[in-house]
Formats: structure tokens, C-alpha cells, sequence
């Protein structure tokens, strides 16, 4: 039922596919529909089929300024509807005749909880910030449901980025924070030395 390529969809197994597909639906669109508005609740997110989608933002009342086209199939929008505040923080317009596929936000959302509950690693986290990198391993693995939507965690496995930031080793390791003072010794340095200069 799926593209075969979706960064979406990318490392779920056949089990968590075919969950999705259990509530998933097909849709057409035409040329200039107005398929989500920025700023409304969303209900839906959308995954390409066929076609092309333009996403735009609000700049003033009078304009709309672009900020992609989306034409692969596979590639999705409105994700910005599963995290609180369940808003589409752009408006999406059809470029031309296609079909889209569909997921109900709501029930999208229980799917995930319910397999989080069910998993005893459900408190494992990964990094999910790979949103529109091309994964060259097909490899599917069963894990916990997770879909891909541009939002890193902040916990143990995300703490390779943290302490990389002034500041952010002594806090991550439960340290004072004061730059960068912990348990791992000083953070970088705020400011080329001056013999650099």
C-alpha cells in the first residue's frame, strides 16, 4: 500500500506496516485544492502517492511565501500535527492531479502509545532527527513504532549532540552547568584564545 521509499516509514517492520495500513485511507486531490491551513488543528497527515504538494507559510494577511514543493512519493507533511499542539505550522496546496494517502492523526497517535506501552523498551530512545536524509539500509527491524518527524529526543541516547554545547556536559551528566564544568571536565572554550587572532 506504501511507497517503497519513505523516510516516514523508514526501519518500521512489516508488523508496524501493516498496522498503519489497517488505518490509513487513499485520497485524491486536484490542482489548487487547499488540502491544510497553517495555525488550524490538524486531524490528518498526509503521505504522497502521486503528484505534487507546494508548502507554503504566512508572512502577512496578503502573502504566502513558498518554502518547498514536495513531488517524491513517500515524502509526508503535516507531522507538525502530533506534537502538542496538534497545529499544521504550514498550508499545503495541490500543484496538480494526484492521490495522497492518508492517517488520521488520532488514531495514528494511539498506534504508537499502544505499542510503547507493550514494549519493555519502550524508553529507549533514538534519534529521529533524519527527516529527508536518504537511508541507503532498507533493513526492516522490529522496534518500537516510531515515525520520523524532524524532532530530536533529550535524553541519554541524544547526549552526544548536548555535549557538544557550552554548558550542556555538566547538566547532562547532573553537574552544576556553568560552562561546562562537570564530570567530564571543561566544555570547549567560549572564544578563540587570543594568540589565535
Amino acid at each position: 500500500m506504501f511507497p517503497s521509499r519513505s523516510d516516514f516509514l523508514y526501519g518500521l517492520s512489516e508488523r508496524h506496516l501493516q498496522r498503519l495500513a489497517e488505518i490509513a485511507s487513499r485520497a485524491p486531490m486536484t490542482g489548487g485544492e487547499l488540502l491544510m491551513h497553517e495555525g488550524r488543528v490538524g486531524e490528518v497527515i498526509y503521505m504522497i502517492e502521486r503528484g505534487a504538494v507546494e508548502l507554503k507559510t504566512r508572512v502577512d494577511e496578503d502573502f504566502d511565501l513558498p518554502v518547498s514543493v514536495l513531488r517524491d512519493p513517500g515524502q509526508c507533511f503535516g507531522t507538525s500535527a502530533l506534537v502538542a499542539p496538534h497545529q499544521y505550522s504550514v498550508s499545503a496546496y495541490c500543484l496538480n492531479e494526484g492521490s495522497l494517502i492518508v492517517f488520521p492523526r488520532v488514531a495514528l497517535q494511539g498506534l504508537i502509545e499502544a505499542d510503547a506501552e507493550t514494549r519493555p523498551d519502550r524508553h529507549d530512545q533514538r534519534s529521529q532527527a533524519t527527516l529527508g536524509t536518504p537511508h541507503r539500509d532498507t533493513a526492516r527491524v522490529d522496534r518500537p513504532l516510531q515515525i520520523h518527524h524532524g524532532i530530536a529526543p533529550i535524553g541519554p541516547a541524544s547526549r552526544g549532540v548536548q555535549d557538544g554545547l557550552p554548558g550542556s556536559a555538566g547538566r547532562a551528566e547532573g553537574g552544576s552547568g556553568s560552562r561546562g564544568e562537570g564530570p567530564k571536565g571543561p566544555g570547549p572554550p567560549r572564544f578563540p584564545p587570543e594568540d589565535a587572532l
